[in-house]
């Protein structure tokens, strides 16, 4: 974490005078190791100072590594003046800064100028992945594989999406994971063709298509996975479609190469489906950066020209959906190499109960 501070204070270019400020708690865990939430971070070119109140501050010192200086408040708005008093430049995180917080800001501290746009230095930061955190990546796929292959066990005609959805969150602690990434997608049948159709109390039925998407949350970094569960004898329909899928993942994973745009990317899979007669069904982005959050950068989407470099850890997800009659997601966790992406996640793209 040292050097990712370090990192930081060189793209912000922090001179004396200068301070960046987040209360974003991804960017305090990403930053110090603090998994409070809350706080107040102030970084300057000498200096991290990590201010919480009364609640955290044996968590805070417990957690943060040696660099960090944990500072206990009571009433923020009137110490937060003293620790910013030879600030005469803040930068701040446009996407989460309120503007009471910046009304409030200047209200203290008047003579400080504020400058938007230090988020997008983080989030372009957290594009490239460490050892460390490719380990916690793959510990909380591993976590989310297991916990699919018990799951399968309860799965056949008459249980709800609600149940398999449930058993995957069991399975998920179980085996170590601290939450699941998200609100777990169990879509089955005609619920298939939501592209976000969260487990409800539709019972599956022979002869469906189930698409599954889940993913654990290990040590604050997550998996995401999709995986599609066929119940009994299925139409010829649904078989081509799910090979479809299946093809236009498998292209995009052959044919992704480092440093190649997001938009050549999903180029890969959408040319696939486009060649099937399926493009105009496939309405997302191919996939997104994963990490401390779900959806992180880079969108691998058609619309973005941003760099594929090295070691970013993304999803490759390609989907089809036929309003009320089924979809078919498969998604796969990869990472950039040198020599093209490496696949992860290791389960079956199909499961045939």
């Amino acid at each position: 974490m040292r050097e990712r501070v370090e990192t930081l204070r060189q793209r912000l270019n922090l001179v004396e005078g200068e301070a960046y400020l987040t209360t974003t708690s991804h960017h305090l865990y990403y930053l110090t190791g603090f998994t409070g939430g809350e706080g107040y971070l102030i970084i300057t070119g000498e200096s991290i100072k990590l201010l919480v109140d009364g609640r955290y501050t044996t968590q805070a010192a417990d957690e943060v590594w040696d660099g960090v200086e944990v500072i206990l408040f009571t009433k923020i708005w009137e110490e937060l003046p003293s620790y910013l008093k030879e600030i005469k430049k803040l930068w701040i995180e446009e996407n989460v800064i309120t503007v009471k917080f910046i009304n409030k800001l200047r209200e203290i501290v008047p003579w400080i100028e504020t400058f938007s746009g230090a988020d997008e230095y983080l989030y372009k930061m957290r594009m490239v992945k460490d050892e460390y955190e490719r380990t916690l990546i793959e510990k909380a796929i591993d976590i989310a594989q297991n916990a699919f292959l018990k799951t399968l066990e309860i799965i056949r005609p008459g249980v709800t999406e609600r149940d398999i959805a449930s058993e995957l969150c069991y399975h998920m602690r179980r085996l170590g994971g601290d939450k699941e990434s998200f609100d777990i997608i169990v879509a089955s049948g005609y619920r298939g063709a939501l592209p976000h159709g969260v487990a409800s109390d539709k019972k599956v039925k022979e002869g469906e298509v189930i698409v599954i998407d889940w993913g654990a949350f290990y040590k604050g970094y997550v998996s995401d996975l999709t995986r599609m569960v066929v119940v009994g004898k299925i139409s010829e329909k649904a078989e081509e479609v799910l090979q479809a899928v299946k093809g236009a993942q498998e292209t995009a994973i052959r044919g992704a190469k480092c440093c190649m745009t997001a938009k050549e990317i999903d180029a890969l899979a959408r040319n696939y489906l486009k060649d099937k007669g399926l493009a105009e069904y496939f309405t997302h982005s191919l996939g997104h950066g994963i990490g401390i959050e779900i959806h992180e950068m880079p969108r691998v989407s058609y619309m973005s020209d941003e760099i594929i470099d090295k070691n970013i850890i993304f999803t490759i997800e390609p989907g089809v959906y036929l309003p009320g009659e089924f979809g078919v997601r498969i998604e796969d966790d990869v990472m950039m190499t040198e020599n093209g992406v490496i696949v992860l996640s290791s389960l079956d793209k199909i499961f045939r109960l």
